[in-house]
């Protein structure tokens, strides 16, 4: 029997957030009252209590419980999910640990086996996750060839001027690692790699490869509670192949605010300095003219009215100033996209399935007119003035991502892009096909 009597009651609905168990909670609450050596109500009250809400009358009840019978493993394996659920997770892992399996069902041991083995990594100091993709991807105009190739050119056509169709297969990982310093701010300096490459099937001179890594700690503005604002500052670095030759190389630094004011929304901000250092290639030679300094402020906002739904959109302001004036310009952009998660059409796995909707807009304006984009004047006329380019660019998408297990999917995307320019090099139409297996850890 135990023996609780004598301990003080909490107060009958104090801390319920779910009303609709109102009256299980009330009656779960009475016969714990009225017995208070009955261990079944007890625990009858406590996954009721859970339901509700209240994790702390929950955790109370069991407590009392275990102050005249600490050997309950019961006990202590449902204050071990109460903590747990509370986000307390050295105390989880705690009682999970003292509930000894062998007095357990074989359910409950299975569910404590998967819960410590998800707290040891919730606790661990260092922390590693990523994503890596693969796939094909297939464009109608690979080599971003202008659409009206007699306007581009004039006389001077090559059978490679105008768009071309091509495939290409590509590899992707994104991983970051996070070490907690252990600090009671919950400080955690934060490393990022990304890492992308092309491969075409014909046009091996668009091949490209990119490296980037970035590092800095994340300190929190508030207390260390989780949603509350923190702030990144970084060091950055990257190295870009294209056609086979380093292209580009940049050195840099910035800032990164996250911000959770609520549990469906959350927002991220982003500030970057670089330096740009191109190389002159076989392709590209006069690749040089374009080192400058990049300054880049980017805002996202995330909202997920629902478990199933995802809103998010972001804009962005970017300034490049190279050496000369028709290679510096400024970029404005907008984005935003939405996902619906739903169940899967089948039952041989139960990863959810997404569909997503995205579209964005991006302006781009050069500060001096380009010598290549000379309108053609007649003699005896003066020669006109070289123009100054003015971009825009339009892209509308869609994906299927269909989940295969636990952290594997696959993923279907269809991308127009439209591009516009007052210099008829630039102005082209895209159209782009991908299939990407991704692998989440």
């Amino acid at each position: 029997m135990i023996a609780a009597a004598g301990a003080s009651q909490p107060a009958a609905g104090q801390g319920i957030t779910e009303e609709r168990y109102r009256a299980l909670y009330d009656s779960a609450f009475g016969a714990v009252y009225a017995k208070p050596d009955d261990l079944q109500a007890v625990l009858e009250f406590a996954k009721i209590a859970l339901l509700a809400g209240d994790l702390e009358g929950a955790i109370g009840a069991l407590e009392r419980v275990l102050i005249f019978n600490p050997n309950l493993a019961e006990v202590q394996f449902q204050l071990g999910q109460l903590y747990r659920a509370l986000g307390s997770y050295d105390a989880a892992r705690l009682y999970f640990l003292r509930a000894d399996p062998a007095q357990l069902p074989e359910e409950d041991r299975a569910v404590r086996a998967q819960a410590l083995a998800a707290l040891e990594a919730a606790t661990a100091r260092h922390r590693l996750n990523g994503i890596v993709s693969t796939g094909l991807r297939y464009q109608t105009n690979a080599n971003t060839g202008p659409t009206d190739v007699a306007r581009a050119f004039g006389a001077s056509l090559t059978p490679t001027s105008g768009p071309r169709v091509d495939t290409n297969a590509f590899a992707g990982a994104v991983v970051g690692h996070s070490y907690d310093l252990g600090d009671q701010e919950g400080t955690t300096w934060e490393s990022r790699a990304t890492m992308y490459a092309t491969r075409q099937f014909h046009r091996h001179s668009l091949n490209i490869a990119l490296l980037e890594l970035d590092t800095g700690p994340r300190v929190r503005l508030a207390d260390a509670a989780a949603g509350n604002p923190t702030f990144r500052p970084y060091v950055l670095g990257n190295a870009f192949e294209f056609g086979g030759s380093l292209y580009f190389s940049t050195v840099g630094g910035g800032g990164n605010t996250t911000w959770q004011p609520a549990s469906n929304w959350f927002l991220d901000s982003t500030f970057e300095v670089r330096e740009l250092d191109y190389n002159n290639t076989a392709s590209q030679s006069s690749a040089s003219n374009k080192d400058g300094t990049q300054e880049l402020l980017r805002l996202a906002v995330s909202y997920a009215p629902t478990n199933r739904d995802l809103i998010t959109a972001s804009v962005q302001g970017a300034n490049y100033g190279a050496r000369r004036r028709f290679e510096t310009y400024q970029e404005a952009s907008v984005s935003t996209s939405y996902t619906y998660r739903f169940p899967p059409p089948w039952t041989w796995s139960e990863q959810p399935w997404a569909l997503t909707a995205a579209a964005g807009y991006v302006s781009r304006s050069y500060d001096g007119g380009d010598p290549s984009a000379t309108p053609m004047v007649p003699p005896p006329l003066p020669p006109a003035r070289p123009l100054r380019r003015v971009d825009a660019e339009w892209d509308l998408g869609g994906a299927l991502t269909i989940g295969l297990a636990n952290g594997v999917a696959f993923r279907f995307d269809v991308l127009q892009i439209w591009a516009t320019s007052n210099v008829a090099l630039y102005d082209y139409r895209n159209t782009a096909v991908l299939g990407t297996l991704e692998l989440r850890f």
